[in-house]
Protein backbone atom coordinates (compact mmCIF):
# COMPACT_ATOMS: atom_id res chain seq x y z
CA UNK A 1 0.00 0.00 0.00
CA UNK A 2 1.03 3.48 -1.07
CA UNK A 3 0.03 7.11 0.89
CA UNK A 4 0.23 9.55 -1.55
CA UNK A 5 1.18 12.87 0.50
CA UNK A 6 -2.75 14.27 0.53
CA UNK A 7 -3.88 10.76 1.89
CA UNK A 8 -1.26 11.34 5.22
CA UNK A 9 -2.60 14.55 5.73
CA UNK A 10 -6.22 14.00 5.23
CA UNK A 11 -5.49 10.89 7.97
CA UNK A 12 -4.10 12.73 10.39
CA UNK A 13 -6.35 16.38 10.36
CA UNK A 14 -9.55 13.39 10.50
CA UNK A 15 -7.58 11.24 12.64
CA UNK A 16 -7.72 8.01 10.75
CA UNK A 17 -4.96 5.59 11.25
CA UNK A 18 -2.72 3.52 8.91
CA UNK A 19 -4.30 0.22 10.35
CA UNK A 20 -7.52 1.80 9.70
CA UNK A 21 -6.95 1.94 6.47
CA UNK A 22 -5.19 -1.40 5.44
CA UNK A 23 -8.04 -3.26 7.39
CA UNK A 24 -11.05 -1.03 4.90
CA UNK A 25 -8.83 -2.05 2.01
CA UNK A 26 -8.18 -5.56 2.98
CA UNK A 27 -11.60 -6.16 4.60
CA UNK A 28 -14.08 -3.69 3.62
CA UNK A 29 -17.73 -3.56 4.77
CA UNK A 30 -18.66 -1.93 1.26
CA UNK A 31 -16.44 -1.05 -1.63
CA UNK A 32 -17.68 0.49 -5.08
CA UNK A 33 -16.60 2.54 -7.59
CA UNK A 34 -16.84 6.82 -6.78
CA UNK A 35 -15.95 9.97 -8.66
CA UNK A 36 -13.87 10.23 -11.44
CA UNK A 37 -13.94 6.32 -11.49
CA UNK A 38 -12.15 5.75 -8.07
CA UNK A 39 -12.20 2.96 -6.13
CA UNK A 40 -13.37 3.33 -2.80
CA UNK A 41 -13.80 0.97 0.64
CA UNK A 42 -15.89 1.72 3.83
CA UNK A 43 -15.34 -0.10 6.99
CA UNK A 44 -16.78 0.43 10.06
CA UNK A 45 -15.10 0.84 13.16
CA UNK A 46 -16.29 1.87 17.37
CA UNK A 47 -15.48 5.30 16.27
CA UNK A 48 -17.22 5.49 12.85
CA UNK A 49 -17.70 4.58 9.73
CA UNK A 50 -14.11 5.38 7.18
CA UNK A 51 -14.36 5.54 3.22
CA UNK A 52 -11.06 5.35 1.93
CA UNK A 53 -10.29 6.57 -1.91
CA UNK A 54 -7.61 4.52 -4.37
CA UNK A 55 -6.64 3.00 -7.39
CA UNK A 56 -4.81 -0.13 -8.14
CA UNK A 57 -1.48 0.48 -10.53
CA UNK A 58 -0.32 -2.91 -11.48
CA UNK A 59 -0.08 -4.20 -7.65
CA UNK A 60 0.32 -1.59 -5.60
CA UNK A 61 -2.49 -0.40 -4.05
CA UNK A 62 -2.21 4.01 -4.10
CA UNK A 63 -4.73 5.26 -1.47
CA UNK A 64 -5.62 8.65 -2.62
CA UNK A 65 -7.74 10.31 0.01
CA UNK A 66 -9.35 8.84 3.29
CA UNK A 67 -12.32 10.78 5.46
CA UNK A 68 -15.06 9.84 7.87
CA UNK A 69 -18.30 8.82 6.19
Amino acid sequence: MILTHHARLRMADREITEDMVTKALTHPDEAGTGYRGRAVAFRTFPSGRVKVVYRVEGEDTVVISAMWS
